[in-house]
């Protein structure tokens, strides 16, 4: 309150053990920022986001909560999703929780171990404790089927009563464009000529303002905002905007395969065929029979949880095949 001379005699006469005090918030604020979000009537910067998958939400949600204001434009229609089981790590859930995502009403499922077995005699081999997690790591270890995560960090992004203005979704709309000033760019005097990028698909390079960030739809609007972030996948085009240079995917060099499939667990259990490989064991962990020499695997872990069905209802399984496999 004494201005920014008393502030400053302040500073200076502050014992070091305080000043430790003063850069040990400064390097918390994010975490304060997260569990205090300023006054929804604050929005600082225009932000805009290509890609409304689990990081552009994740984006849009931090930056909600920050009180910017956000906007994000997404390429299909968000009707269709569709996916396996992923993993949420600890380090994961530790901002999870505190963004207001709730795990129960998500369907997470908490992975409590890993065990590895002989994929012959079914045999435990080594298992690793995972029900410490919260105590050493400050979140469990979580698994998720990833519609279910997707339209919860959906909800968070947008729900009107979170902090923060909401975040607004356009479906259908597919960034074509970011703004480009390469002086290899084959059309530089046309900025509305078509131009084809390293995936064949027609591409417009729009000559603008570099200090004014844009993107453009394909249905020709333009885009404009204090800040543009991609989330649009790995074959977004703007690594080529940023820096010159497309970015395409490469193949994978191991030419393993691997098949995903989910399976309900009561299928498993009133199977007289399947249920012995759920006898014995909680299935709330990860199960692993690695056939090393043959180089193959399975892989089994719960992905999904209803409040009226304790045990987990999927099980996601994967395979993974030599080269040149071609069936199970």
């Amino acid at each position: 309150g004494g201005g920014k001379s008393e502030f400053l005699s302040q500073a200076q006469a502050t014992p070091i053990s305080h000043t430790r005090c003063i850069l040990s918030f400064e390097l918390h604020i994010y975490t304060f920022a997260l569990r205090y979000p300023p006054p929804k009537q604050i929005a600082m910067l225009n932000v805009a986001i290509a890609g409304s998958g689990i990081s552009g939400l994740a984006a849009a949600i931090s930056l909600r909560r920050s009180g910017h204001k956000v906007t994000i434009y997404e390429r299909s229609s968000l009707n269709n999703e569709v996916g396996a089981a992923i993993h949420v790590p600890p380090n994961v859930g530790r901002f999870l929780v505190p963004w207001g995502m709730d795990p129960v009403k998500a369907r997470l499922v908490e992975c409590k171990y890993m065990s590895f077995h002989n994929p012959f005699t079914l045999e435990e081999v080594i298992k690793h404790d995972h029900s410490n997690d919260p105590e050493m790591f400050g979140a469990p270890l979580r698994m998720a089927h990833r519609v279910d995560l997707h339209e919860a960090l959906k909800q968070l992004a947008t729900d009107p009563n979170g902090p923060g203005i909401p975040a607004q979704i356009f479906v259908r709309s597919e960034v074509i464009a970011y703004v480009s000033l390469d002086s290899d760019d084959p059309y530089p005097q046309n900025p509305h000529t078509p131009i084809l990028d390293h995936v064949g698909t027609k591409r417009l390079c729009l000559l603008k303002d570099p200090e004014k960030p844009s993107m453009t739809l394909a249905d020709g609007t333009v885009v404009e905002a204090d800040l543009i972030i991609a989330a649009d996948g790995v074959h977004s085009i703007a690594a080529k905007a940023i820096t010159g240079q497309p970015m395409v995917p490469q193949p994978a060099q191991t030419n393993n395969c691997c098949y995903r499939f989910l399976i309900p667990t009561e299928l498993l259990r009133n199977s007289p065929d399947t249920k012995w490989f759920l006898e014995g064991h909680p299935n709330d962990g990860t199960r692993i029979f690695s056939d090393i020499p043959g180089r193959r695997r399975i892989v089994t872990y719960p992905c999904r949880k209803y409040a009226v069905v304790p045990p987990a209802l999927h099980i996601l399984s994967r395979l993974v095949l030599p080269s040149g496999g071609s069936s199970y």
